[in-house]
């Protein structure tokens, strides 16, 4: 075993290390971005998700379920 220092990548997945914030985030826009052409979407336009800032979802109960 070698320690060839901090990862950048892993499993397809770039590793990002902000030690002066102390967070760790992994990134998978290579991913997003082979799947976007292997479907011939590489030239969408991206938008935001339609749903308000800081909605909280929560699961449905069963009659919310049986009225749909």
């Amino acid at each position: 075993m070698v320690d060839a220092g901090p990862a950048s990548w892993v499993l397809g997945m770039h590793v990002i290390n902000d030690l002066s914030m102390g967070h760790i985030s992994l990134d998978q826009t290579q991913y997003i971005v082979k799947l976007l052409e292997k479907f011939g979407m590489g030239d969408c336009k991206p938008t935001t998700t339609p749903l308000p800032k800081k909605t909280i979802l929560h699961a449905a109960s069963d009659d919310e379920v049986h009225e749909a």
